[in-house]
């Protein structure tokens, strides 16, 4: 991203009450209401990766044409061209994501429902 625009603050207080309690689910009710407003192009800056998967999964939804992924911290950032993945994924891929993810390795689940871990 060379070109980085600013534009005036807007009024966000229509998405509250928000009962989102994880910040990356958040994010995304953000990234739609951009679009809501007009905006084509966005950059999200993280070091999460579930804000990657769950941006895969909502991208045709926003109505964006570009949407970044910056993602990792100092020197070990690259950004994430989640348009493209989303196109070359497609959308029955896209809509199953978060579950795989899940069920593979997110941060929030630690195993498969009713599969334990097995003890030494």
């Amino acid at each position: 991203m060379e070109n980085v625009l600013s534009n005036k603050r807007h009024n966000v207080s229509g998405l509250q009450p928000c009962n989102h309690s994880e910040a990356d689910t958040r994010i995304m009710l953000h990234l739609a209401h951009a679009s809501q407003q007009g905006h084509k192009v966005a950059l999200v800056r993280t070091v999460d990766s579930d804000v990657v998967i769950l941006a895969i999964h909502f991208f045709a939804s926003f109505g964006l044409s570009e949407l970044w992924i910056s993602l990792g911290s100092g020197k070990k950032t690259r950004d994430i061209p989640i348009h493209t993945l989303s196109a070359q994924v497609g959308p029955s891929r896209c809509s199953a994501l978060p579950l795989f993810h899940a069920m593979t390795g997110c941060d929030t689940v630690s195993q498969i429902l009713g599969c334990g871990k097995k003890k030494a």
